[in-house]
């Protein structure tokens, strides 16, 4: 989520939350960040994924599987029931989780 505060007045160092309530300035949650889901993915399906060994498909998969960055990795081949030992999907929309990217 991303807190937006608005003042009258510019401090020449930020105010610390405390300080804003104290002071009584409006503090706003507007919710997650337009771009959260690209810099923090909860799932992302990789379209082309595959054994392959020097393809496209099978290095992005084998990076994100060996650097998790906190999400679901989907492959998507509709010709392996799975790539790399993961599940692969025939199509996005087979996918049961939330796809962010």
């Amino acid at each position: 989520h991303t807190t937006m505060s608005f003042n009258v007045f510019s401090p020449k160092e930020p105010l610390h939350p405390v300080t804003k309530a104290r002071e009584g300035m409006a503090v706003f949650d507007i919710g997650p960040h337009p771009l959260e889901a690209f810099f923090r993915p909860k799932g992302v399906a990789l379209i082309g994924a595959t054994d392959k060994v020097g393809s496209v498909g099978r290095t992005v998969l084998y990076n994100l599987i060996t650097s998790p960055f906190g999400g679901a990795v989907y492959p998507v081949n509709p010709k392996r029931e799975n790539v790399l030992g993961i599940k692969a999907y025939t199509a996005v929309s087979k996918i049961p989780g939330k796809v962010d990217l």
